[in-house]
């Protein structure tokens, strides 16, 4: 081995554990929001948001969705994508406002997102909160200070912005 690749296997093993110190500091729980308006009625968000089927549709990094049995009696689900597969289940549906559902299973992390929909003239807001918790102390640095705790749910929102916009009607001229 050269004189080179020596130091940065000890400079990349020092960032590692400088990584892994700073994380096992941070809370393993947290809590995060983020928010967005459409130009389309609560329902059709409400719809776009629960029909967890259609998310291959127009979720990116879901490419596929297999509906599982019932968990609890609650329904569940696993998305297979670019990051692996997840299993989800819903906590609650309150229609057409309440959405909360929660990751199944995970070792690494875990937690609920709660979606809130709610009328915002001309269109309705969504708004996502993810309580949630990171168990490995080097991905918890890494969401804290590399991808954020709202990475994925600013990705869901800009998602569902462009598959919204497909559903808006064209006005008609007179």
């Amino acid at each position: 081995m050269t004189r080179w690749m020596v130091v940065s296997a000890l400079v990349l093993t020092a960032i590692f554990g400088v990584a892994i110190a700073v994380g096992s500091r941070l809370p393993a729980d947290h809590t995060a929001t983020v928010s967005a308006v459409f130009p389309v009625t609560v329902e059709t968000a409400w719809t776009a948001v629960t029909d967890f089927d259609g998310y291959p549709l127009w979720r990116s990094g879901v490419d596929a969705v297999e509906r599982l049995p019932d968990m609890d009696g609650a329904v569940a689900w696993t998305e297979t994508g670019s990051a692996g597969e997840l299993t989800m289940m819903i906590v609650e549906s309150s229609s057409p406002g309440r959405f909360v559902t929660s990751i199944v299973g995970e070792e690494a992390f875990g937690g609920t997102w709660t979606f809130a929909i709610t009328e915002e003239r001309p269109g309705s807001r969504v708004t996502i909160t993810e309580d949630g918790e990171v168990y490995n102390a080097f991905f918890r640095f890494m969401a804290r200070y590399v991808i954020g705790y709202e990475g994925t749910m600013n990705s869901f929102l800009e998602d569902l912005g462009e598959y919204l916009s497909q559903q808006i009607p064209v006005p008609q001229a007179p």
